[in-house]
């Protein structure tokens, strides 16, 4: 199975994210992401889309340990970083640009790149166990995929800087007074109300 897979059902595409519990965004998630936003997910025909984690969590974000070796690889000549994640940063911003309604369906962990991904989705439904965060902060990093530029617009610069620089996570409650989700339903409720958020137009965007 891939790291992530695309279907269609009814007219609407399926980002799922397939690599359970954690969902985890290594290089090959992030290098088949990619590729479907670039030369599948156009050419589709869907009116919509809907992001999607399998298992418990959305995602909790980048793979440290994969991420920590293209770092290594990249000092000592062997990899073009910033390369990959302008790469990176070009599929999410697929997504924040795609025409019709994108809608992410959260549970579980939605954190670092899997919140950056949360964002650039038009609209955000989640169950109430869903936690948010920033936490590259905490590791000497930033979040690269354009995320704290989205979280900014969405909850203003001084919640999104102290998100960004706490690492702190927040709860489901939390992300609704920020702006950060749209909804918070049951969990068994959440695909449900996705494909009808999506089905209905109901992204944010104009």
């Amino acid at each position: 199975m891939k790291p992530v897979e695309w279907s269609i059902d009814g007219g609407i595409g399926f980002l799922s994210l397939c690599r359970p519990p954690g969902n985890l965004m290594d290089p090959e998630f992030f290098d088949e992401l990619h590729r479907l936003t670039r030369e599948v997910v156009p050419r589709s025909g869907v009116s919509a889309i809907v992001v999607r984690g399998s298992g418990r969590h959305f995602s909790a974000g980048a793979d440290l340990k994969s991420l920590i070796e293209e770092l290594a690889r990249e000092a000592g000549g062997g990899a073009d970083f910033p390369a990959r994640l302008a790469r990176n940063l070009e599929s999410f911003e697929f997504l924040d640009n795609f025409p019709g309604p994108v809608v992410a369906a959260i549970q579980g962990a939605c954190l670092g790149s899997g919140l950056e991904l949360a964002l650039a989705c038009g609209t955000r439904i989640a169950a109430p166990n869903a936690v948010f965060g920033l936490p590259e902060g905490t590791f000497g990093l930033i979040p690269g995929c354009g995320g704290l530029q989205r979280l900014v617009e969405t909850a203003g610069r001084p919640a999104a800087a102290g998100i960004a620089l706490s690492g702190a996570t927040f709860g489901a409650g939390r992300a609704m007074e920020l702006g950060v989700i749209d909804a918070v339903v049951p969990a068994h409720e959440i695909l449900r109300t996705a494909i009808a958020r999506a089905g209905r137009g109901g992204s944010r965007k104009p």
